[in-house]
């Protein structure tokens, strides 16, 4: 289980791809253990209890 989540917001949830690659190379690099997605503004609630139930 990653140490840090960070979800990313936007209005499709697509845009956000590229800057979700760069933050996980950013973390790696500096040995960040994190698990970092993106998804549409409106998911985001669905989102953050899908993870609230998996911990």
């Amino acid at each position: 289980m990653a140490e840090k989540t960070i979800m990313l917001c936007c209005a499709a949830g697509m845009s956000t791809s590229l800057l979700v690659s760069k933050m996980q190379k950013a973390a790696e690099a500096n040995g960040i253990n994190a698990e970092i997605f993106a998804t549409s503004a409106a998911d985001a609630d669905a989102k953050l209890d899908e993870k609230i139930r998996t911990y």
